[in-house]
C-alpha cells in the first residue's frame, strides 16, 4: 500500500470521526436540554397576599412588581399564599440582601436567616448571597407569612423587592447556572476591567524598572483594578464563588472607595492648574473614610453600608469640584487632556441621567446605562494611557539610539573615548569593593607609515581590521577604542591566570586573519597588561600607567626585532 493512500485513508478516517464525535455530542446535548426543560427548569415563585409594617395597623396588597411603599419602616410582615404547590424535598433558592428573613407555614416556622448567632457579632448584617431551603412539602393553599426587617433605611424597598422578586422552587445547580447566564454581561465587564487592570500594572512595572514611573498609569492601574471588583461584586452570583456574604459586603464597598480614591488621583495628575491641589486633598478624605469605615465595621459599631449617605455626599461634592477645574482648565489654559477629560465625563453623566430616567419610569432597572458609560470611560482612559506608554517608549528608544551613537566609534564599532572616560569613573567608584580587574593596551603597528605612504583610507582599512581581531577574542562591550592606533580592553570578574591564554589566543587570531584574508596589509600589536593590585593600586590609572608602560616595552622590543 503507497504512502499517498494510507494518508487518504487516514485523512478519510478522521473526518469521520470527528463528524461522529459532533453528532453524538448534539443529540446528547439536545436530549439532555430537553429533559432538563421538561423536569428540572427553575420556576418563579410569586406570593400573592398583603403585608402590613410594624407599629402601623393598615394592611396594603402586594403589587404586581413588589415595588413597596414603606415611607421609612424597614420591617414589613408578608401574609399570604405562594401561587404553585412546591413539592417536598424540592429546593427553594432565595435572594437576600442585608436581611433577616423568616418564613411560616401555616404557622409553623420553616425557615430563619440572619439572626445575630448566624454570624460574626463584629458585624450587624448578614451580608448579600442567595440562600436555600429544602421544601417540607407546601400547597398553594397553605398559609404563608414571611417576616422580612434591615438595618439599613437607605435601600430598605429595594432589597424587600430583590427578595420578592428572586424566589425559585427547584434545582441549586440549575439555579446557579440560570443566575449566572442572567448576569454574564456584568461578568464579562468585570473580567474585562479587570485585565485592563493587570495589563496596566505590568505595564507599571517594567516602566518603574526602566526607571520611567508614570503616576497616571499607576493611579489607572488601581482605578481598573478596584472598579472590577466592584463591578465583580455588583455581579449577583458572587456568593457562588466566595460564599462569604459578610467578606462580600465589605469588599463591596472597599472597592467602590478606592475606585473613587484612584479616580480623584487620576484626573490630578492629568490636570495642569493649581486648583487640582482640592482633588488630593478629596483623595486624603476617601482614604481617611475607608480606614474609619473599616474600623468601624471591624470593632461591629457600624456596617460599610450606613458610611453611604455620606459616600454619596461627598460623591456629589467631588463631581462638582471636578467640573469647575475641568470647565477652567479647558477654557483658560486650553489643556488638551482635559478637553479629553471632559468628553469621557460627559459619557458618564450621559449614562447616569438615563439610568435616572429608566430607572423612575420602570424601564431598565440596576444601573445598566451607567455601567455601560463608565465602561466606555475606562475603555477611552486604556487607549490613552497605552498610547502615553507608546510614546514613552519611542522616546526611550530614541534616546537609546542617540546615547549609542554619542557613546560608539564611528570607524569601528567599539566604544569610543567618551564611553572609556565614564567607565574609568565608574571603577574608580567601586575600587574599594576589591573586584579584579585587567587592562590591556593594544597600540597598532606602522599606522602612521601607511597613511603616509598608502593614504589614510588604507589607515582606515587597517585600523577596522585590527579591532576585528581583537573584538573576535574579547566582548565588544569591553573595548575602546582610546585614539587613532590605540585599543584598551577591560577585563573584569577575569581570573589573572586567563589572561595568558587569551594573549595566546590574540596571537592566533592574527595570524588566521592574515591567512584567510587578502589583504596587502602587515597587522601586528604592541601590547601591555597589567592586573589590579589591591594592596598597591590607588585608582584605575595606576593599573593603566602598568599597561602602558608595558606596551612600549614590548613596542621596543618589536622594532627591535624587525631590525
Amino acid at each position: 500500500m503507497s504512502k499517498s493512500l494510507k494518508k487518504n485513508i487516514l485523512s478519510i478516517f478522521f473526518v469521520i470521526t470527528i463528524i461522529l464525535v459532533v453528532i453524538t455530542l448534539f443529540i446528547t446535548w439536545n436530549s439532555e436540554k430537553t429533559h432538563l426543560k421538561s423536569t428540572e427548569t427553575p420556576e418563579k415563585i410569586e406570593i400573592l397576599g398583603t403585608y402590613y409594617l410594624e407599629k402601623d395597623n393598615n394592611v396594603y396588597k402586594l403589587p404586581i412588581d413588589n415595588n413597596l411603599d414603606l415611607s421609612g419602616y424597614n420591617k414589613i410582615i408578608v401574609k399570604g399564599n405562594f401561587d404553585k404547590d412546591i413539592p417536598k424535598n424540592k429546593m427553594l433558592s432565595m435572594r437576600i440582601d442585608n436581611m433577616k428573613v423568616k418564613i411560616y407555614v401555616n404557622g409553623k416556622n420553616i425557615y430563619s436567616f440572619g439572626d445575630e448567632r448566624n454570624y460574626s457579632i463584629n458585624f450587624k448584617s448578614s451580608g448579600n448571597l442567595w440562600d436555600y431551603m429544602v421544601s417540607p412539602g407546601i400547597s398553594h393553599n397553605d398559609d404563608i407569612k414571611i417576616e422580612l426587617s434591615n438595618i439599613y433605611t437607605n435601600h430598605v424597598s429595594s432589597t424587600f423587592k430583590t427578595f420578592l422578586n428572586n424566589i425559585y422552587s427547584g434545582y441549586e445547580n440549575i439555579l446557579i447556572l440560570n443566575n449566572i447566564r442572567s448576569k454574564y454581561k456584568n461578568l464579562f465587564l468585570s473580567m474585562f476591567i479587570l485585565c485592563m487592570g493587570i495589563i496596566t500594572s505590568i505595564f507599571s512595572g517594567v516602566m518603574y524598572y526602566r526607571k520611567k514611573s508614570m503616576p497616571i498609569l499607576v493611579c489607572f492601574s488601581g482605578l481598573a483594578i478596584s472598579s472590577g471588583i466592584w463591578f465583580f461584586i455588583d455581579f449577583k452570583v458572587i456568593s457562588y464563588f466566595i460564599p462569604y456574604p459578610i467578606f462580600n459586603n465589605s469588599l463591596d464597598i472597599i472597592s467602590m472607595l478606592f475606585t473613587i480614591f484612584f479616580l480623584l488621583l487620576y484626573f490630578f495628575f492629568n490636570l495642569k492648574s493649581i486648583y487640582k491641589k482640592y482633588l488630593i486633598y478629596i483623595a486624603y478624605v476617601f482614604l481617611i473614610l475607608i480606614n474609619i469605615t473599616t474600623i468601624m465595621q471591624f470593632t461591629g459599631n457600624m456596617d460599610y453600608y450606613e458610611f453611604i449617605p455620606l459616600i454619596d455626599v461627598l460623591c456629589i461634592i467631588s463631581a462638582i469640584i471636578i467640573s469647575i477645574i475641568l470647565f477652567y482648565e479647558v477654557k483658560k489654559m486650553k489643556n488638551i487632556y482635559a478637553n479629553k477629560l471632559v468628553w469621557s465625563i460627559a459619557i458618564i453623566c450621559i449614562g447616569a441621567t438615563l439610568d435616572i430616567i429608566c430607572n423612575y419610569f420602570e424601564i431598565i432597572s440596576l444601573s445598566v446605562w451607567f455601567k455601560i458609560s463608565f465602561f466606555i470611560f475606562l475603555i477611552l482612559q486604556f487607549i490613552g494611557v497605552t498610547q502615553s506608554i507608546y510614546n514613552i517608549i519611542c522616546e526611550n528608544e530614541k534616546v537609546k539610539t542617540l546615547q549609542e551613537i554619542a557613546y560608539v566609534d564611528a570607524l569601528t564599532g567599539v566604544k569610543n573615548r567618551r564611553a572609556y572616560w565614564e567607565k574609568i569613573n565608574e571603577i574608580n567608584k567601586n575600587l574599594n569593593l576589591g573586584n579584579i580587574f585587567i587592562v590591556i593596551i593594544f597600540d597598532i603597528n606602522n599606522l602612521k607609515i601607511i597613511n603616509d605612504t598608502l593614504g589614510h583610507e588604507k589607515g582606515d582599512e587597517l585600523i577596522r581590521n585590527a579591532c576585528r581581531i581583537i573584538t573576535n577574542l574579547f566582548k565588544e562591550n569591553s573595548i575602546y577604542r582610546i585614539g587613532g592606533d590605540e585599543f584598551v580592553v577591560i577585563l573584569e570578574n577575569l581570573n589573572s591566570s586567563d589572561y595568558s591564554n587569551l594573549l595566546k589566543q590574540l596571537k592566533d587570531e592574527m595570524q588566521k586573519f592574515i591567512y584567510n584574508c587578502i589583504c596587502e596589509l602587515d597587522i601586528s600589536f604592541a601590547h601591555g597588561v597589567a592586573i589590579y593590585n589591591a594592596d598597591s593600586d590607588k585608582s584605575y590609572e595606576d593599573v593603566f600607567n602598568r599597561a602602558d608602560k608595558s606596551m612600549y616595552i614590548n613596542k621596543s622590543q618589536m622594532k627591535c626585532m624587525q631590525k
